[in-house]
């Protein structure tokens, strides 16, 4: 598992000042990786994942 530094934190602001999509990971309370997705501000996914490799992951709801 990477160190809580080199998880994803990325926003996409469209060239607006208000934020319109993001992904936003992070290491759990019980060592499960937990992510956070907007997609233009249309819906929010929360729910784990596993890193399967060559920069890979999978999420589950």
């Amino acid at each position: 598992m990477k160190k809580r530094a080199d998880l994803v934190n990325v926003a996409k602001n469209q060239g607006a000042n208000e934020v319109y999509s993001y992904l936003s990971t992070q290491s759990g309370w019980m060592h499960d990786n937990e992510a956070k997705i907007s997609i233009c501000r249309l819906a929010t996914l929360e729910g784990n994942f596993i890193e399967k490799g060559n920069n890979e992951f999978k999420f589950t709801l």
